[in-house]
């Protein structure tokens, strides 16, 4: 498996991991008023492989992990995922 596989399977992974924090609702650890809330968002920061087009503005692939409005974890951040991530107006004291 590629490297960019890889770390494109962990931020999936990782997305899962806080998706399931709301699942053990169901072991009366959580609410589910609290799972009904949209805690967690994944934001693509960019979707571009590493082919170079002409004109091309879109960023590389890169990932950032919210979690109660707070960017928390930021995933493959290849080039143009800064440019990205200033727009996002995430924190990056937040990460």
């Amino acid at each position: 498996m590629q490297i960019k596989q890889k770390l494109s399977t962990l931020a999936l992974l990782i997305y899962s991991l806080l998706i399931a924090g709301c699942s053990s609702a169901a072991f009366g650890q959580v609410s589910s008023s609290q799972c009904q809330s949209k805690r967690v968002k994944l934001q693509m920061l960019g979707t571009r492989g590493p082919e170079l087009l002409a004109g091309d503005t879109q960023a590389s692939t890169g990932y950032l992990i919210w979690l109660d409005n707070k960017a928390r974890v930021i995933v493959e951040a290849g080039p143009g995922s800064l440019q990205r991530f200033k727009q996002s107006k995430a924190n990056i004291n937040d990460v």
